[in-house]
Order: C-alpha cells, then structure tokens, then sequence
C-alpha cells in the first residue's frame, strides 16, 4: 500500500471521529434540521469511506471498517468466447463427395437396357468371332442353364479366351503362370501387377525360364517386391522343371484330378493356384475354386437376385455332412452375405460341365480383378 492510500485513509478516519465528537457536546439549541443535515452528512462520509481501493500489486483491498483491512486475490478473469460465422471453426475439412455405390441388382437392369436378351439366346456374331470355340459352346451352355446371365456374359470379352490366346503347351509358358499364381497369393490384383511387372524387368521385361530364376540371388528376388518365402517357392518349382519332375506331356494328357494333386506337391502351390493353372494355363472349362473370395463374393451378388436358387440349395443340401460355418464366415465387416461352401458348390453343380466359364461370370460379377491371370 503506497503512502497516497494510506493518507486517504487516515483522512477519512478522522474526519469521522472529529465529527462524531463535535456531535457530541454540539449545543442542544441547534436547529433540528441542522442536526438532520449533519446526520446524512456523516451517513455519506462513513459510506464513501467503506471501501478504498489502494494496491500496488493489483490486489483488491477492501476495506470493511474504518479500522480494519482485508485484501483479497484477485479472481481469474473468465475467458471471452469468440463468436464464430456459421460455426466455421467447427466445421471439418471439405471433403469430395463419393461416388454412390450401385447395387448388383441395379447394374443387372442396366446391363439388360443395354443387351436385351433375345428368345433363342443367340450370342452376338462379333462376340463369338473374338473367342474360341471351345469357349463359346461353354458360354452358350451357362446361359441356356441361366438365361438372366446373358447381358452380364457379353458386356465385354474374356481376354483368356479369346482367338489369339491358345493354351499354355510350353513349359516355359507354363512355369511363368505358376510364378504369377504365386505372386498373386495374399495380395491384391493390383498389387500382384505391380510386383510381376519388377519381377520381369529382372529379365529383361518378360517372365523367366525355369534355369534363369535358379541363378537369380534372392536379395534381387526381394527387391522385386517378392517375400522371402514366394522367393522361396518360385526357386523350389523352376528346380522341379529342371530336373524334369512335370513336363507338357503330363499336362496335356493328365486329368483335373491328377494335375492338381501334382502340383500341390510343389512347395507353395495349393489347390486354389492349381485351379488358377488349370483354367488359365490349360484352358480346362470344367474347374471352380469355391474357396476364392471373388468367387464367394460373386455367388453372393448372384443370389441376391435369385433368392430361389438358394432357397432349393438350402433344401437339398445335407449339411450334416458339412462344416458348421463358411470358409468366409469370420467377424470381417463386408458388403455381401457369405454363402455356405456347401450350397456354393451345389448351385455350381448345375452348370456342368462348364463351372469355369460360370465362375468367370461370377468374378465378373463380384468386380474382382483377374487381369494379372489373364495376361
């Protein structure tokens, strides 16, 4: 408290007790209203000298009596909102719209505007002169079975079968697709391109021999965008060819059973990439990989505009005979309904001997991308 505050203050003090004293032995012959005057006087002195603000460190002192202090700290001033136009602190970033999903069912009509089915289910004369025979009479058969299929069959072609794409007869030809189906495990169509398309550049731009990926150090192989264990497979199937344990002969004479059964004997080849050989190495029209995601994914877009075709599988199917759950039923949140394997295979089933070309409709269908095995 400076020496300014504390005059007032003793001022003010006694000013008050001067006067209370001379009000005391004042004459008693004054004028009452004299009296009256001095009395409201004396009431504004005490209130005006109630409270004196004096603080050198910003600290209130309030002063409660004439003889009495008590300084307390000043309080935390509270924090002014700022107003904000439309609440544009609030708002997040903006963002492009996406693009709104459309449904199978809706793309199914779409596809029917654009390719009306005819009554003898005739296939166009341009799409037929673009694929092999052996191919159309599959297709023809498919959509005899399930004529709703027609319009999904010829929106576009099928790469693989198509007149310049004969079947795999060389071992060259054919160890280069069992690389790709190796590639293409665990990863997307995408990604599975990216990395054949540095696995090639290894070689010049095309895909190996057998002899030249054994002399190939693994450290490249990696660098390439292969694993060390699809490194691994790669090395253990081009020995196998080398050393002369599977050649074209087998493969052009062996039955789906045995080809399989002989290439799931090579380290890192399963039933679902000796399926993948099959259809887009040798051409067989009779193969479906039920196990596959695009096809599980596919079937179920399929029945979702044909309820009774699972409603019939549902009631002939003994499922005693099968595993409880699908090999998709899992806690993954997807877009689609999964499909027991078992009604999966059933519904299958009635488009033999042409599951193949059917289950190429269903990758169609599902929007999965083959493209790394059809190229």
């Amino acid at each position: 408290m400076n020496e300014d505050s504390r005059f007032s203050i003793y001022v003010l003090s006694t000013s008050t007790i001067v006067y209370r004293h001379r009000h005391r032995h004042s004459d008693k012959s004054s004028n009452k209203k004299e009296r009256k005057g001095r009395k409201i006087m004396s009431k504004r002195i005490l209130r005006s000298s109630a409270t004196v603000v004096a603080d050198t460190t910003n600290a209130a002192v309030s002063v409660t009596s004439t003889t009495s202090l008590q300084v307390s700290t000043p309080s935390t001033p509270k924090k002014r909102k700022i107003s904000t136009i439309d609440n544009l602190n609030s708002r997040s970033p903006t963002k492009s719209p996406r693009k709104p999903k459309v449904s199978f069912k809706d793309w199914e009509q779409d596809l029917l505007k654009q390719h009306p089915i005819p009554k003898d289910l005739s296939l166009p004369k341009d799409f037929v002169a673009a694929h092999r025979p052996e191919f159309i009479k599959g297709l023809e058969h498919v959509i005899k079975v399930d004529p709703s299929l027609y319009p999904l069959a010829i929106n576009d072609n099928f790469p693989r079968f198509t007149l310049e794409k004969k079947p795999m007869t060389t071992l060259h030809d054919q160890f280069g697709l069992l690389c790709r189906n190796i590639i293409a495990q665990q990863v997307s169509g995408a990604a599975a391109l990216s990395i054949e398309n540095k696995f090639k550049l290894l070689y010049d731009g095309v895909l190996p021999s057998p002899d030249q990926v054994l002399v190939t150090n693994d450290d490249l192989l990696r660098s390439a965008g292969l694993s060390a264990r699809k490194s691994e497979y790669v090395k253990s199937i081009a020995q196998k060819f080398v050393n002369g344990e599977v050649d074209d002969e087998f493969f052009k004479t062996a039955s789906d059973e045995e080809v399989i059964t002989k290439l799931v004997e090579m380290k890192g080849i399963g039933e679902w990439s000796a399926k993948m050989f099959l259809v887009f190495g040798l051409h067989r029209l009779d193969v479906f990989a039920h196990d596959d995601l695009g096809v599980a994914r596919g079937m179920s877009r399929y029945l979702e505009t044909r309820p009774d075709k699972l409603k019939l599988a549902k009631h002939q199917v003994d499922m005693s005979l099968h595993k409880k759950k699908a090999k998709f039923h899992d806690n993954r949140k997807r877009d689609w309904i999964v499909i027991h394997d078992a009604h999966v295979n059933h519904i299958a089933d009635d488009f033999k001997p042409y599951r193949s070309v059917f289950m190429l409709l269903l990758w169609r269908a599902s929007s999965t991308n083959i493209e790394i095995l059809n190229s």
